[in-house]
């Protein structure tokens, strides 16, 4: 595939391993510009021949890790300074098929010129991935995640573009709960598939009927931001999702019990949920210090 005017990509590295050259290599042909942007506090080797890439590819490491938003926000807004009418957001473990990718573009022309209220557009994700179905149907959604996600440069600045004070998580909750509250659309194109993974997934034993079942496990500081950011979108957008968060607080319990019975690091990750509800009922936003 060959670039297409008016997309434009960034994706957001952190201690990436080699795999992200392979990953970044599936999308990066049909982007006429895609920002590369390091949050690590060491640049990477690894990054060194994706200058060959058929697109126009701009890296930064600057040493800091300045979270999610801040980054995508800078990508965000050199979009909109060079012309761009869509950014795809990216995590460094995501890719697409290159069927997937053609019919991702596909849907996203079809829909970006019948309907000038969509805000963004997103695709479904699955852990190992799979050629997207002959019927793809793209259908109004409230949430999409950041990963494999086409932003609307324009209607990102309307709504106010990405909340930096989460640094990580829930960021993508808040700039689709914003997309909605503005009356612009997010739409899921279900039948299109990234390879895509939550967590480490890990097979483990039910304490209630001792069956092995998939639980997505992660690392303490993560379950730190979940905890905190979790609850700051509950204070400001239940009022107007009810049924979300009715869902969606079953889904962090099963979050936190999952890590506090099958992490390894269990008296850890307790301790940073702990500090999250702290740090949340004291206001505290940003990086973790």
């Amino acid at each position: 595939m060959k670039p297409i005017k008016g997309l434009a990509g960034v994706v957001i590295l952190y201690n990436p391993d080699t795999d992200v050259v392979d990953n970044i290599r599936s999308y990066a042909p049909v982007l006429e510009k895609l920002w590369i942007i390091d949050n690590s506090e060491k640049s990477h080797e690894a990054l060194v021949d994706l200058q060959s890439l058929p697109t126009d590819v701009e890296v930064l490491s600057d040493g800091v890790n300045r979270g999610i938003g801040n980054r995508i926000n800078l990508a965000l807004k050199a979009s909109l300074q060079h012309g761009f009418k869509w950014l795809l957001t990216m995590d460094q473990d995501s890719n697409f098929s290159a069927a997937n990718l053609e019919a991702y573009v596909a849907k996203l022309n079809e829909h970006a010129e019948q309907d000038s209220d969509i805000g963004q557009i997103g695709v479904q994700y699955k852990r190992d991935g799979q050629q997207p179905d002959e019927n793809v149907v793209c259908e109004p959604v409230t949430l999409l995640i950041t990963s494999g996600t086409f932003v609307n440069v324009q209607i990102a600045f309307k709504v106010g573009l990405m909340d930096e004070d989460l640094f990580i998580d829930e960021v993508d909750s808040d700039f689709s709960y914003k997309i909605a509250l503005k009356g612009f659309k997010s739409l899921l194109c279900k039948g299109i598939y990234m390879t895509h993974s939550l967590g480490q997934n890990i097979a483990a034993r039910s304490i209630i009927n001792w069956k092995k079942t998939d639980r997505f496990l992660h690392v303490p500081i993560r379950l730190y931001y979940m905890t905190r950011n979790y609850l700051i979108m509950r204070k400001r957008y239940k009022q107007y999702f009810p049924a979300d968060f009715k869902k969606k607080d079953v889904d962090i319990l099963h979050v936190f019990k999952n890590n506090l019975l099958y992490n390894k690091n269990k008296w850890i990750s307790l301790c940073m949920i702990v500090r999250g509800y702290i740090d949340y009922r004291r206001n505290y936003v940003g990086k973790l210090r």
